[in-house]
């Protein structure tokens, strides 16, 4: 994988799995930024729990920053730090309703087990 100067993601051909967001989390996406001006969410991974990293998501703000790279799915930016851009490829991020319990849910191929609880995850 390698990067322009300006961050924008340059993948070799049949490299890139991509991110896939399911419809149910992309409405959700929406439901977060409607009452914001911006349009910008932010996917990352941070070390957390005992098996190491969890995954988040939130509202962004910064602009023109050379440490993330910009994804567009419809009609909104996605930021991923560079660093995580390898451990997200080829994630499916969806929006499950069970019950009372509302989450975003991430499937990984390339996570190697989940911690007790499901809240944490080694890769």
């Amino acid at each position: 994988m390698t990067f322009n100067k300006k961050s924008i993601f340059v993948p070799k051909y049949g490299d890139w799995l991509g991110i896939i967001i399911t419809n149910n989390a992309t409405m959700q996406i929406y439901r977060l930024l409607c009452n914001n001006k911006e349009k910008n969410i932010k996917f990352f991974l941070k070390k957390s729990g005992c098996a190491g990293f969890r995954y988040g998501i939130e509202v962004y703000y910064k602009r023109n920053d050379i440490n993330h790279v910009i994804f567009i799915h419809k009609n909104m930016n996605i930021y991923v730090l560079k660093k995580d851009v390898k451990f997200l490829d080829g994630i499916t991020i969806d929006y499950i309703k069970n019950g009372i319990n509302r989450n975003f849910t991430f499937y990984n191929s390339k996570e190697l087990h989940r911690c007790g609880c499901g809240e944490s995850f080694n890769i």
